[in-house]
């Protein structure tokens, strides 16, 4: 018997037996071979666009808090934004933890925190205002963040049914 652990899986292969089947032991058991095939590599990319979407809206909220000017419609706010960004790492340590309940954890704290990223860049860009003079606008840094957001949120919703139940396609 070969017992071959991988990252998110067990591979098992039992070697066929050589005994001819009887009543008890039937031809289906005689030569099985267990497999759960899933790309581990899967999960370490979603981590990873987790910690890049972070370090993006990050330097995003701390650059246009500088640029922006206070009480200007559509400044980010650092007292939601830096939580979400620390959400999102956390999510990146739970899913490389390699654990069969904190890896899916950190899956859906990565969605969760995609899902409350994206409205907030939905909320960003229709309080900025429109400036028809200026190109490319005053709305482009939320337009891409809101773009940023459904990318990382859909890398997140795609890996949890492949990490659940790896034989799903």
């Amino acid at each position: 018997m070969t017992k071959t652990i991988t990252t998110f899986t067990t591979t098992t292969t039992q070697a066929p037996r050589v005994h001819a089947p009887t009543r008890r032991t039937h031809a289906s058991r005689a030569a099985r071979v267990v497999t759960r095939v899933v790309d581990t590599q899967v999960a370490y990319a979603v981590a990873q666009q987790n910690v890049g979407f972070a370090l993006c809206v990050a330097l995003d909220a701390l650059s246009s808090q500088e640029s922006i000017p206070s009480g200007t419609p559509g400044r980010p706010n650092l007292a939601f934004v830096l939580p979400a960004c620390g959400a999102l790492v956390g999510s990146f340590a739970l899913i490389q933890s390699d654990g069969d309940a904190t890896t899916p954890a950190g899956l859906a704290l990565g969605t969760l925190t995609c899902l409350a990223l994206l409205k907030q860049y939905v909320d960003r860009f229709d309080q900025t205002p429109r400036n028809e003079r200026e190109w490319p606008g005053p709305r482009l840094m939320p337009t891409i963040g809101i773009l940023f957001s459904i990318f990382a949120l859909l890398a997140n919703v795609e890996a949890i049914p492949k990490i659940l139940n790896p034989l799903v396609v």
